[in-house]
C-alpha cells in the first residue's frame, strides 16, 4: 500500500511578525536599561541620601523587590542583547533561521523566564506586607518585620534556584539529531 502523503515545505512566517518580535524585544531590552537605571537609582537615594526622598525612606521590601529586579534585568540583559543586535530582517537573513546560536540563545532566555518567575512573588511580597502594615499598624515591630523579609529573602531565592534548576535539567541538548 502506497502512501500518498508527501512532505510540505515549512510555512514561512508572515514578514511583519518578525518585525513586530523585533519592535517587542528592543522596546523590552530599552526599557529594563531604564528600569536598571533608576532602580538603582532610587536604591541609592534609600540608602545615602534620604533627604532627597518626600518620605521618611522605603520600606525593606521595596528595597528587596528594586534590588532582586536590577539583579534579574542585569542577567537578562544577554538576552535582550541577543534578541536584538543578532536580528536580521527576511530580506537579508533569507533562508537561513530568525536566530542561530542556539545555545546562547536557550542559556539567556532561562535568566528571562527566571525574571518572570521571580518579579510576580516580589510584587506579592510587597502587597502582603502592605497589607499586613494596614492590619497590624504599630504592632509591626522591627523584629516581626526582619523575619517577614527574611521570609520573602528565602521564597525569592528558593523559587530561583529551583526555577533556574528546572530549566538546567534541559540539558544536554542534542544538536546531533539528523547527522
Amino acid at each position: 500500500m502506497e502512501s500518498n502523503i508527501t512532505s510540505k515545505p515549512p510555512v514561512p512566517i508572515f514578514p511583519p511578525v518578525t518585525y513586530i518580535i523585533f519592535s517587542e524585544y528592543l522596546l523590552s531590552f530599552i526599557c529594563t536599561i531604564i528600569s536598571i537605571f533608576n532602580m538603582t537609582r532610587l536604591l541609592y537615594t534609600a540608602k545615602f541620601n534620604k533627604s532627597a526622598l518626600k518620605t521618611k525612606g522605603i520600606s525593606d521590601s521595596m528595597k528587596l523587590y528594586l534590588a532582586v529586579n536590577v539583579f534579574c534585568g542585569a542577567t537578562e540583559l544577554p538576552f535582550f542583547i541577543y534578541k536584538v543586535f543578532w536580528w536580521r530582517p527576511p530580506f537579508i537573513r533569507g533562508d537561513e533561521p530568525l536566530y542561530s546560536n542556539v545555545l546562547y540563545h536557550f542559556i539567556s532566555s532561562i535568566f528571562n523566564a527566571l525574571h518572570y518567575g521571580v518579579s510576580s512573588i516580589l510584587v506579592f511580597i510587597l502587597c502582603l506586607e502592605r497589607c499586613l502594615v494596614l492590619k497590624m499598624g504599630n504592632q509591626l515591630t522591627g523584629k516581626k518585620n526582619g523575619i517577614f523579609i527574611i521570609g520573602g529573602i528565602f521564597v525569592v531565592v528558593a523559587v530561583y534556584i529551583l526555577c533556574g534548576a528546572s530549566y538546567a535539567f534541559e540539558f544536554p541538548l542534542n544538536y546531533e539529531i539528523g547527522n
